[in-house]
């Protein structure tokens, strides 16, 4: 609850009376977790420094981040980089996982609720159901000649350029076709 309210004293005051920083609730949230969602970056720092992790399988590190790089939100993405969140998540590939499946659960969603934009989608598809081609963030970013967001990828998540997704496209395949000349000449 400090962390998720940006209370840096008391998060401080916890932990130096040995509150555990990688505990978990009953729902799988974390202090770490809650300080990315205040966004709150010396919270991260402090939570990291003490051994806090986000606790993430790799499809959920790979969907948030995906999710992130699709919504153009750097300082999220910096901010679940800054948690360690990998990178290069998402190699795990569940066989159910496939466009009609994908489409029957949206089709199941959409007529529970209310209609949602593309970007809700996007999210609810990474969020829920994982990314069946097996593309990372970096290869989104790329896609979509987010160069900033590519360049935090490599240099700050150490996400490797040559990773491939289902297909063997890579992230520097991605920006060609894509027509991105700065994401391919970095």
């Amino acid at each position: 609850l400090a962390a998720g309210a940006g209370h840096a004293a008391a998060v401080n005051t916890l932990l130096g009376a040995g509150a555990d920083a990688g505990l978990k609730d009953a729902f799988g949230g974390s202090a770490l977790l809650e300080a990315v969602g205040a966004r709150r970056r010396d919270l991260v720092d402090l939570l990291v420094s003490n051994g806090a992790t986000l606790g993430w399988d790799e499809n959920k590190a790979a969907g948030e981040l995906c999710s992130a790089v699709a919504e153009s939100d750097a300082a999220l993405l910096e901010l679940y980089l800054a948690a360690k969140a990998p990178a290069d998540s998402g190699e795990r590939f569940f066989f159910f996982f496939s466009p009609f499946f994908f489409q029957v659960e949206v089709n199941f969603f959409f007529h529970l609720t209310p209609p949602l934009s593309p970007a809700s989608l996007f999210h609810f598809h990474f969020q829920f159901l994982g990314d069946y081609d097996r593309r990372r963030a970096l290869h989104i970013a790329a896609a979509d000649g987010k160069l900033d967001l590519v360049k935090m990828l490599v240099e700050k998540g150490e996400a490797d350029p040559a990773v491939k997704d289902r297909w063997g496209a890579t992230p520097m395949l991605e920006a060609v076709k894509a027509k991105h000349p700065e994401v391919v000449a970095y």
